[in-house]
C-alpha cells in the first residue's frame, strides 16, 4: 500500500514487518538505502535497474531486478508472492548479507582500510 507521507520509528518497523516484499521501482536513484533497510530485516526486495543498491541484493539472493517495465515488475512480484519459500530464501540471504556487510561497525572498518589504504600510498619513500 502506498504511504502519503515519511515514516519513521515505530511506523517504519510496523509497515517493514506486515511487509512480504519491498519493491523500489525508482526510475533513477542513487542507492537506495530502503534496499539495506528491507534486506536487514528479513524481507525481499525488487528494485529496478536504476537503483544503486538493487545489484547489492540480486548478488546477494535477497531479491530481484525488473527492467523497468510494468511488464517485468507484475512477473517478478508474481514470483515472489506465488513462492512463500523463495521469499523465505530471499529474506533470510538478505538479513545475513546486511548484518556481516552494511552494519555501522562494518562500514566504518571499510572507511578505516580505505582511508589506510590511500594514506600508504601517499606516504613518501
Amino acid at each position: 500500500s502506498l504511504v502519503p507521507r515519511s515514516v519513521d520509528a515505530a511506523d517504519k518497523e510496523a509497515l517493514f514487518a506486515a511487509a512480504a516484499l519491498v519493491v523500489l521501482p525508482s526510475l533513477s536513484e542513487n542507492f537506495g538505502n530502503v534496499v539495506l533497510e528491507a534486506m536487514i530485516r528479513g524481507c525481499p526486495v525488487i528494485a529496478s535497474r536504476d537503483v544503486g543498491a538493487a545489484e547489492i541484493a540480486a548478488k546477494a539472493g535477497a531479491g530481484l531486478i525488473f527492467d523497468g517495465t510494468e511488464e517485468d515488475l507484475a512477473a517478478k512480484i508474481t514470483l515472489i508472492l506465488g513462492d512463500p519459500d523463495l521469499a523465505r530464501k530471499m529474506g533470510e540471504a538478505g538479513a545475513r548479507t546486511a548484518r556481516e556487510s552494511f552494519t555501522w561497525p562494518r562500514i566504518a572498518a571499510q572507511m578505516a582500510e580505505a582511508y589506510a589504504q590511500i594514506l600508504e600510498r601517499q606516504a613518501p619513500p
